[in-house]
């Protein structure tokens, strides 16, 4: 019988863990103290395959397919459906990402994917040009973690507890870590290259959109939840400590943002905010520890968990089970 593995943290890395253990058969048991507010309980999911400021195509390119089929593998087990493709309209911000687009126009990987904005909402004022992404969407990120958790609870794999790595014993096999930023504040990890991104996230009332079911991307991103509310984000800004205190700077950042290509008139029905792990690289990290091989990590996805962690998570199996190399781009020990 294969020993259980200990995964600390339910949050989008630590799930997506969990179910490829399920989905290999590796026993496994989850330790997660319920906290209010984190990056993944606020993230948008948004995925799209085109995405920055270079309106790069690459990484979103090499995870989506899997992405998808992972999200829907898991979703007939719990009985609902998570992922959500709609299509997003992105919005060229100033002349350099108009010059860009238009050589990209040249690439037919780019044209597959992408479409001209074709009856554009008069409440949307794109002064240097859009274009609109098909193949995009986002995964309900609450509702995933919080169907997950239930069948993770009701099956006896889910302790709500905290736990920290000096009381984790070799003799009980190996303790993977993906809670987040919270991983920095343990001696055992604090040497990993990563530091918090602090960012905040508004809840919209925009009566004037009505049914809309784009996504929106800009300066800031402006995703429908339903019944006329909307929300938008998000800051990002580097941060000493994981504070999770919305920010009023913040709100005011995300405002300006939206005004510069929103022009209906809105609300703002809610403020929060969260902590981000980040990487130096901006590729995730993972691996054994170097000095303690009972313990491992499983973080820093940032704002691409979604897209990236079905993947990263089947990797991180396959070199833990089977001994394969890790992708040299979240390897930070070789």
């Amino acid at each position: 019988m294969k020993a259980p593995w200990h995964i600390v943290g339910q949050g989008i890395a630590g799930t997506a863990l969990a179910w490829r253990c399920h989905l290999r058969g590796q026993p496994f048991r989850l330790y997660d103290q319920p906290r209010a507010e984190t990056a993944s309980k606020v993230s948008a999911g948004i995925v799209t395959p085109i995405a920055g400021q270079r309106l790069t195509l690459t990484q979103g390119w090499a995870f989506l397919d899997e992405m998808e089929a992972f999200y829907a593998e898991i979703g007939q087990v719990l009985g609902d459906t998570f992922y959500e493709r709609h299509p997003t309209v992105r919005f060229l911000i100033n002349e350099t990402e108009s010059a860009r687009w238009q050589k990209r126009l040249g690439d037919p990987l780019y044209l597959a994917e992408t479409e001209s904005c074709r009856e554009l909402s008069p409440h949307f004022t794109p002064s240097h040009g859009c274009f609109c992404m098909r193949r995009s969407g986002f995964l309900r990120v609450a509702a995933w973690l919080a169907h997950s958790r239930h069948w993770f609870l009701k099956n006896g794999l889910l302790a709500e507890s905290q736990v920290h790595p000096d009381a984790c014993s070799p003799d009980e096999g190996l303790w993977i870590f993906a809670n987040g930023p919270w991983l920095l504040g343990l001696p055992p990890f604090d040497w990993l290259p990563m530091r918090y991104a602090h960012g905040d996230i508004l809840t919209l009332a925009i009566p004037d959109l009505g049914n809309d079911r784009h996504l929106y991307n800009g300066e800031c991103w402006l995703q429908p939840i339903g019944e006329g509310y909307w929300r938008t984000g998000a800051t990002y800004e580097a941060r000493p400590t994981p504070e999770t205190k919305p920010s009023v700077d913040g709100r005011g950042e995300l405002e300006s943002r939206l005004r510069a290509f929103l022009k209906a008139p809105y609300t703002v029905e809610d403020h929060v905010a969260a902590v981000r792990p980040v990487t130096l690289t901006r590729f995730p990290t993972m691996g054994r520890h170097p000095s303690k091989p009972h313990l491992a990590w499983f973080g820093g996805f940032s704002s691409k968990g979604v897209l990236t962690s079905p993947t990263y998570a089947r990797h991180f199996m396959d070199h833990l089970l089977d001994d394969k190399p890790l992708p040299s781009e979240v390897d930070c020990l070789h």
